[in-house]
């Protein structure tokens, strides 16, 4: 069984905005002081936090607004600490980083974890390949996340082919042109 297209939308929905910024506008491109992209680049453990955060939520809710501006918050606090003093009111599940199992929610945060820290066999060669390509953008990373959603296989909420579904998004990183249309089909 593959992936249900809501949650395939979530996730190719909240990558794309998180990338560009537009999580919530106000907060990220209003009050933020400090360009968010810049800050991801030298600082990957955001990125990672902040894709555990949408999916703990996810996973609790199906409003996606409340998502986007509970990760968009953590963002802000976590950037610029003393200017943002009043998000900090994160329950503890809100801010589970553990991703143990092989269920869908810990896959993710696994698949997050990889990509941020070049812990992917193929992409680490590369040497810092998150740093490299978190500014190719928006669409860049909403196809890769989107490869990786579209590959999973769940058998009784049990993600069976990780791995495999990890490796076809790395590829991404270097070689577009050899995917089939329904791997890079971004959900809606």
């Amino acid at each position: 069984m593959r992936l249900d297209t809501k949650s395939k939308a979530d996730i190719r929905f909240f990558t794309y905005y998180f990338v560009n910024g537009t999580l919530n506008f106000d907060l990220i491109r209003n009050q933020l002081k400090t360009f968010y992209l810049d800050y991801l680049e030298n600082n990957p453990r955001l990125f990672f936090e902040s894709f555990c955060i949408f999916i703990n939520h996810k996973i609790t809710t199906a409003d996606i607004d409340t998502m986007h501006k509970r990760v968009a918050e953590y963002m802000c606090k976590t950037i610029e600490p003393n200017n943002f003093t009043h998000l900090d009111n994160f329950q503890n599940w809100e801010l589970d980083f553990k991703f143990t199992g092989t269920d869908f929610p810990s896959c993710f945060k696994d698949f997050a974890y990889r990509l941020a820290f070049d812990k992917i066999e193929r992409v680490a060669k590369s040497e810092q390949i998150f740093k490299k390509s978190i500014l190719y953008g928006a669409t860049f990373w909403e196809t890769v996340f989107a490869i990786w959603a579209n590959n999973l296989q769940i058998e009784n909420g049990i993600v069976i082919n990780q791995e495999y579904a990890i490796e076809r998004a790395s590829l991404w990183f270097f070689n577009p042109e050899i995917f089939e249309d329904w791997e890079v089909e971004l959900e809606m």
